[in-house]
């Protein structure tokens, strides 16, 4: 049996009271300190079994299963890629073709356009302002990592709904892992020290 099942079994109102007591004999310890989740769940009543809802959901005691919300469809729109590193345009927009992307080629993103800058040495705010585009549509790719574990960076202005579009198309089946020895130079060998 799990913590969460545990805590369904003995009730959230008899439990939460304990983790506060042990939490105070031991002087406010930090690591018996009681989730405050604990205390939200119980002023709506989520008790666990007594209450028919805790972490799991009961019907006359046995736990009932809940089915998962579905995922929403995100539609993704077109995708502008900065110019500003012409080797990381190149690796990225042959990426994005892969995962069956719309690309914007204009010199501009159009208004609808997803805008994604390739930083080197800024962060997502600071290229974006860079090269005056709107920070509530772009999200930044660090170009160093194309072929393994990709780093999205979002301004703070970036919208729900660009992220989650950017979520949407990062979801698509990848390419296979490369190795750096097979992965195409995101920048010539002469710009590193």
């Amino acid at each position: 049996m799990g913590p969460f099942e545990l805590f369904d079994l003995i009730g959230l109102d008899i439990s939460y009271p304990v983790m506060e007591s042990i939490y105070e004999q031991y002087y406010q310890e930090p690591r018996y300190r009681p989730s405050p989740i604990m205390r939200q769940r119980i002023a709506v009543s989520l008790l666990g079994r007594k209450s028919g809802r805790g972490f799991y959901h009961y019907d006359n005691g046995a736990v009932v299963a809940v089915p998962a919300p579905a995922a929403p469809q995100v539609s993704v729109p077109p995708i502008w890629i900065s110019q500003r590193q012409p080797e990381a345009h190149a690796a990225v927009s042959a990426l994005l073709q892969t995962l069956g992307a719309t690309l914007d080629h204009g010199a501009r993103p159009s208004d609808n356009a997803l805008c994604l800058v390739l930083p080197l040495g800024e962060d997502a705010t600071t290229s974006t302002l860079a090269e005056k585009l709107d920070p509530s549509r772009t999200i930044a790719l660090d170009p160093l990592y194309l072929h393994g574990h990709r780093t999205l960076m979002q301004t703070p202005l970036t919208t729900p709904a660009v992220r989650d579009a950017t979520g949407a198309c990062s979801r698509v089946t990848e390419p296979p892992y490369r190795s750096s020895t097979t992965a195409p130079a995101l920048l010539p060998s002469a710009s590193w020290p």
